[in-house]
């Protein structure tokens, strides 16, 4: 069955520490996720790396009280647990943190700087996710950060499980991934879904001259020109915000779409 995932979700890196536990904004991230839950945001995305752990938790506390099946949650793995009983132990630990029966979307957590270590194979960690995917643990196989030659690579390991996504790192500023990584992702139906797609708060961009004069066309912030540009490209972004008005002016990037000759301009801005 297809994936289908919302247009636009919420971040929670920094969320309970970033490499280490930080409790002290334990109370306030709940209240904010479960703020942009009410709003109507349905995807959230987290990993077992964010605050070792706590992040999952906070989203385990903030979805306690909508329907979990109408949460889309991502999820992911990180490098030193992708041998086959590691990866079935860190989804485990992400299901009892976070108090729920499955994970939508499960990636493998490579990051640009690091990869997979070389004494794990593929085969194996990828194996370990179509079992988990068969016993109903996750629903949806993905990747992070990974460039054609390793999409190729993971899904010629897949034996009966489809790739479904990758998360990439795609905003105003490094459109990189629109030379080869985009264009295969759309041959092959892997989704693609943005991280730091507001440039992780460098908003220089919103100077711009054509992104100024496309706000006022549309009657609409640069962010929310941004975000809808991303969605118009069909990536999900995944931008981080803890204000309400943060979250309201993310979510207003919904709702409405750029003329195609518009989102072209934004596509051909060079730096």
């Amino acid at each position: 069955m297809p994936m289908k995932i919302p247009p636009i979700g919420l971040g929670t890196w920094g969320l309970g520490g970033k490499y280490e536990r930080d409790e002290s904004n334990r109370e306030a991230s709940i209240k904010s996720l479960k703020l942009g839950l009410k709003i109507g945001y349905r995807l959230i995305d987290t990993a077992e790396l964010y605050g070792r752990g706590l992040a999952e938790e906070i989203v385990g506390q903030a979805i306690k009280s909508f329907k979990r099946e109408e949460i889309f949650i991502i999820s992911k793995v990180w490098l030193d647990n992708l041998a086959y009983d590691a990866v079935i132990n860190s989804v485990k630990k992400s299901l009892a943190r976070m108090e729920t029966d499955y994970i939508d979307l499960y990636l493998i957590h490579w990051s640009k700087e690091n990869r997979p270590k070389k004494n794990v194979p593929l085969e194996e960690t990828v194996g370990a996710m179509e079992f988990l995917a068969d016993q109903k643990l996750i629903k949806y196989i993905g990747v992070s950060n990974a460039d054609v030659n390793t999409l190729r690579q993971v899904q010629k390991a897949l034996k009966h499980t489809k790739l479904a996504a990758d998360q990439i790192e795609y905003n105003f500023y490094d459109k990189s991934a629109s030379k080869d990584i985009v264009p295969y992702c759309r041959r092959h139906d892997i989704k693609l879904i943005a991280y730091r797609p507001l440039t992780k708060g460098n908003l220089d961009w919103a100077k711009n001259q054509i992104i100024c004069s496309l706000s006022k066309k549309y009657n609409k912030t640069s962010v929310q020109i941004v975000l809808n540009w991303l969605i118009c490209l069909d990536l999900s972004p995944i931008p981080k915000a803890s204000s309400e008005d943060h979250l309201l002016e993310n979510y207003g990037a919904l709702g409405w779409e750029l003329e195609t000759s518009d989102v072209a301009l934004i596509n051909n801005i060079t730096q």
